[in-house]
């Protein structure tokens, strides 16, 4: 993004939604995230700067935390967070997730990830928007049916593209950027509009913060 000094007259605004697997196989993933999340948006910051950019007018972080079926709750979500503002409350809301649930239940990530697409993100004014989401898991896809050779999932995944491409209409604005294993669902949407996929749950919040310069 431009900076100040080039005389840029739009206002930059950059929304990020991180959709983050809280069942029990991710406990060193919440663990490091509730020790640096309060550094995220420096880490973004000085990456920016180091390569010539500027971070921004307006940076708001939301989390949606999932867990497996039987959970309860399934789904936590946040309201979204102003930086730097609200940085004491976002690291409150960190810091109360707990991991549990089911293992293997892949459908709760693309239901956090269908609830991200609903949010609040920032419309008003003459900005230029980043509207960005951050898929955290190391869950991968159920086996499909061996007579109709589909899953629920497949359905799901159809209405979800479907919705990223109509709902999510703002092209320039919008950004997918996918930690999770090299397997279905998320090997196949890397096809999808600027949606970028690192075939790893094994991350930490300098590894998003970087994926998150380099995607704007």
């Amino acid at each position: 993004m431009p900076s100040p000094a080039s005389g840029y007259k739009l206002q930059h605004c950059v929304d990020v939604i991180f959709c983050v697997d809280t069942s029990k196989s991710m406990e060193s993933f919440i663990s490091e995230m509730q020790k640096n999340i309060h550094s995220f948006y420096h880490q973004y910051a000085q990456i920016e700067e180091m390569n010539g950019f500027w971070a921004g007018d307006s940076f708001r972080i939301k989390i949606i935390a999932f867990r497996g079926a039987g959970t309860n709750p399934v789904i936590t979500e946040s309201p979204f967070f102003v930086m730097e503002e609200d940085v004491k409350n976002l690291q409150r809301f960190v810091d109360d997730l707990e991991v549990s649930g089911n293992e293997d239940d892949v459908l709760s990530a693309l239901s956090a990830f269908s609830l991200a697409m609903d949010s609040d993100w920032i419309k008003e004014g003459r900005i230029v928007r980043r509207y960005v989401i951050m898929m955290i898991t190391d869950k991968i896809a159920a086996f499909p049916d061996e007579n109709t050779g589909q899953t629920s999932l497949d359905l799901t995944v159809a209405r979800l593209r479907k919705k990223w491409d109509e709902k999510m209409a703002e092209k320039r604005a919008k950004r997918f950027l996918i930690f999770a294993p090299d397997a279905k669902p998320w090997s196949d949407m890397v096809d999808w509009v600027n949606t970028f996929h690192t075939p790893s749950a094994d991350v930490d919040i300098e590894s998003c913060a970087h994926l998150l310069a380099k995607s704007i």
